[in-house]
């Protein structure tokens, strides 16, 4: 198969426009586009308020030029604009699609690519010049379409699972809400009177391993879950004995502790058998009656996560401690609890499932990918 040079198809989109167009619902920065080829989360934190502003179109190709090895991909569905950070890659011969150029951008040996032709250590950025050097294989446009369209499928499945968890921690957070908050019977009490958070095993340096068992750290909490993609491993058995504490096989909920990610939380997806490294919170039920939709229920509280992050010190980063959230209190109605649990335990159970399987199919689609642009 014939092997070309992407800026020999490929044009970068540099058009720009007043400030005033640009606004949360569509404006893509480094911040917002999500690592791992999640695609964008919307609003963004926070748009120029002077100057001009990069435009982007339907169906352009935007991707993070910093630290590209976060893998910042998204194809657009909207018009928009975008922060210079952000690359806008178009395809500009009638030889190559759109959404071909798109899967080749996701493909794992082009974010390899430009990780190793980037510029910088401490930030890295992709170098523009040699990123238009990568090669890749352009099949005829029959076959562009045939391959574009397997993995699209794959990844329109992937964003409906995604929806539906989205759609599931909203029914829980309301029920939650009106169960649990919005009732006359209503104590304060501190959060230990229903789980512990305790920090994660303090694993050193040394025990570190490409393989083994994985371990979670703060950078892998991505607000939901997990992210699985880039888990640091620990081989060492006697290590592991150690941290056997700090185990986990599914269905926990965990939150960061320190940093600017601090109060982010994720629930461990079933198919992870590993263990919580330090600074990242680990909660464990009191008692049987407590099951495991109530922690994440209390978790998915705007008010809760506020309220933690309002404890946190240190003047360098935050640092939430594990006693400051066993005994933050909250103001609930403790006799529906059982009730709370009937109702959600199953909502929890399907977004369990639906980890699973988003995890499956983004498998799958990198294995294709590297198998179809091999």
């Amino acid at each position: 198969m014939t092997k070309v040079k992407l800026g020999d198809y490929v044009s970068l989109q540099t058009h720009k426009v007043d400030n005033i167009t640009a606004v949360n619902t569509s404006y893509v920065s480094t911040e917002n586009l999500q690592p791992n080829k999640n695609g964008v989360l919307f609003p963004a934190a926070s748009v120029p308020s002077s100057g001009k502003v990069n435009f982007y179109g339907v169906g352009d190709i935007l991707v993070s030029n910093i630290r590209p090895y976060f893998k910042k991909i998204w194809m657009a569905i909207n018009p928009g604009t975008h922060s210079s950070d952000v690359l806008n890659f178009r395809t500009k011969s009638p030889k190559l699609t759109q959404e071909y150029l798109y899967i080749v951008l996701e493909s794992d040996s082009f974010f390899d690519y430009v990780t190793l032709t980037s510029k910088g250590t401490k930030m890295p950025r992709g170098d523009k010049d040699a990123i238009m050097d990568f090669e890749f294989s352009l099949p005829s446009l029959n076959v562009q379409q045939k391959l574009s369209n397997t993995i699209m499928t794959l990844e329109r499945k992937i964003l409906m699972s995604k929806r539906v968890n989205d759609n599931l921690s909203a029914i829980v957070e309301m029920s939650f809400q009106k169960i649990l908050i919005s009732q006359s019977m209503q104590e304060p009490i501190p959060l230990s009177k229903l789980f512990i958070t305790k920090s994660g095993f303090a694993f050193k340096s040394k025990d570190w391993s490409d393989t083994g068992s994985p371990v979670v750290k703060i950078k892998d909490i991505n607000g939901k879950t997990i992210d699985t993609n880039r888990l640091s491993c620990v081989e060492n058995v006697q290590t592991l004995t150690k941290a056997s504490q700090f185990h986990v096989s599914g269905g926990e909920t965990v939150i960061a502790l320190t940093g600017a990610t601090t109060g982010k939380i994720g629930v461990i997806p079933n198919s992870l058998d590993g263990y919580i490294n330090q600074r990242v919170g680990l909660t464990t039920p009191v008692n049987p009656d407590i099951h495991r939709s109530l922690i994440w229920g209390v978790f998915l509280q705007s008010d809760v996560i506020n309220g933690l992050i309002g404890l946190a010190d240190g003047s360098a980063q935050a640092n939430l401690s594990p006693t400051a959230i066993n005994n933050f209190e909250i103001a609930i109605a403790t006799k529906f609890i059982p009730e709370f649990q009937m109702i959600t335990d199953p909502l929890f159970e399907l977004y369990m499932a639906n980890l699973s399987e988003i995890r499956i199919l983004t498998n799958l689609r990198d294995e294709l990918l590297t198998e179809l642009l091999s």
